[in-house]
């Protein structure tokens, strides 16, 4: 049985505790308000949700607007993959240079319009190909990804039942031929 910590211990030795091998321990540390950011960070992988919940990490975000950049990868993947992450969070993930954090981010079912723009730029081909089977994308983001370099991202849009007119007559003169022959056999389908 693990012993509560006291709301008074200070943040020298809530950063020793970080590394008990008590899993009771660490995850009371992990949200704790006097534990040190940086530890936050180190716990965040193991402990998403009660770093996320820790009363001090928005006052820690005030003081060091850019903090959780400074965490880890998958410090950051695992807070992102929460079900409940909240927007500021999902905006961190979706313009982080590791595809993991990208991707838990984009498997989110409702995303802000402004991280789906962000994550449609994205470097990974798999991530903006994740975007463009979003539902009800704004038609300004499927003329963007139906340019997209990479023949996966238009496949996914050539098949899409929301497609204009003018979208389907591009895809139909495609330089690639998977992705004619998905609007084609859409097309025949419908």
């Amino acid at each position: 049985m693990t012993v509560p910590i006291s709301p008074h211990t200070p943040a020298a030795e809530l950063a020793r505790l970080a590394y008990s091998p008590e899993t009771g321990l660490r995850r009371q540390v992990a949200a704790h308000p006097n534990t040190p950011a940086e530890v936050l960070g180190g716990l965040a992988r193991e402990f998403p949700a009660e770093v996320l919940n820790n009363p001090a990490l928005p006052l820690l975000r005030l003081a060091t607007p850019k903090l959780v950049t400074a965490w880890p990868a998958r410090a950051l993947e695992a807070l992102s993959d929460l079900p409940d992450a909240p927007d500021w969070l999902l905006r961190v993930a979706a313009g982080h240079p590791v595809i993991d954090v990208q991707l838990a981010c984009v498997t989110h079912a409702q995303l802000p319009e402004d991280v789906l723009e962000q994550l449609a730029s994205s470097p990974f081909w798999t991530i903006r190909e994740y975007v463009a089977r979003k539902p009800a994308l704004p038609v300004p983001l499927l003329e963007r990804l139906a340019q997209d370099r990479d023949y996966g991202v238009r496949i996914t849009l050539a098949g899409r039942a929301d497609l204009s007119d003018r979208l389907r007559e591009q895809f139909q003169r495609d330089p690639h031929p998977l992705v004619r022959a998905v609007v084609q056999l859409h097309a025949d389908a419908g």
